[in-house]
């Protein structure tokens, strides 16, 4: 990690903290019954998601009417707000239905937390989801920067979210009296490709996730400094290394 401490760990949230995969996929195909479209297989689905809802249903209804690119679809902008809408909401009361944290990562930002590293998410899903979320599984607490669509003009790739996550985590040590964190002493985790982009184009350090729901090939194409399985591997990985490199400046 360049020799590095690092000081803030960002990470994504769907197929990185929580495998909310198959909420995902029946909200979607609940708001396609309700609208009268035909559903959409899970694998499919799956494959849609990790761009915003706008594209997750722009595709998902392109999908569902034999189209050929999600640029065939002609539907009204009303029409097309309105399902949206139906998913957000629908999504929204069934968001922790099926919805696990990953094997190990509580434990894992738990450890992050006592060695002193600073945590946010940076999502593409809307802001109230992500904290319904964490406060179900009741970790809100470690992270200072959640960041969700609403926060940003721009979804990753673009690197904003990755910015004013950064920027809320200054703001609170500046407070307490220590030094900013810049970039390279951050890791994007995430497991797909717009993770890595955003991470790249931010100047932080990357972390690829594999078994996520994001498309691993994808993601390992947009080339993640390194990789890990799961969330938690990354945590432990992180804290060694900044082990390591304490020992090293010492």
């Amino acid at each position: 990690m360049k020799n590095n401490q690092i000081r803030t760990v960002l990470f994504d949230c769907d197929g990185v903290v929580i495998d909310s995969g198959n909420d995902i996929a029946d909200a979607v195909n609940a708001a396609m019954e309700h609208f009268g479209y035909k559903t959409v297989s899970f694998e499919k689905l799956i494959s849609f998601v990790g761009d915003g809802v706008r594209n997750l249903v722009v595709r998902a209804l392109a999908w569902s009417k034999e189209l050929a690119s999600p640029d065939e679809l002609e539907m009204p902008e009303a029409e097309l707000s309105e399902f949206m809408t139906w998913y957000v909401n629908y999504y929204n009361e069934h968001a922790v239905v099926k919805t696990r944290l990953y094997p190990g990562f509580e434990d894992a930002i738990k450890a992050l937390h006592a060695n002193g590293i600073r945590m946010g998410i940076v999502t593409n899903k809307p802001t109230n989801i992500l904290m319904s979320i964490l406060n179900h599984f009741g970790i809100a607490e470690y992270f200072d920067a959640p960041v969700g669509s609403d926060d940003v003009k721009k979804l990753k790739p673009d690197p904003e979210g990755l910015a004013v996550a950064l920027e809320r985590i200054n703001a609170k040590i500046i407070s307490l009296g220590f030094a900013p964190v810049a970039p390279d002493e951050t890791v994007m985790v995430g497991d797909s490709a717009t993770d890595i982009m955003a991470g790249k184009a931010f100047g932080a350090f990357t972390c690829g996730i594999r078994y996520g729901i994001g498309n691993a090939e994808k993601m390992l194409s947009a080339g993640p400094d390194i990789t890990a399985g799961l969330a938690a591997e990354a945590c432990n990985a992180i804290i060694l290394a900044n082990k390591i490199t304490a020992g090293i400046q010492q």
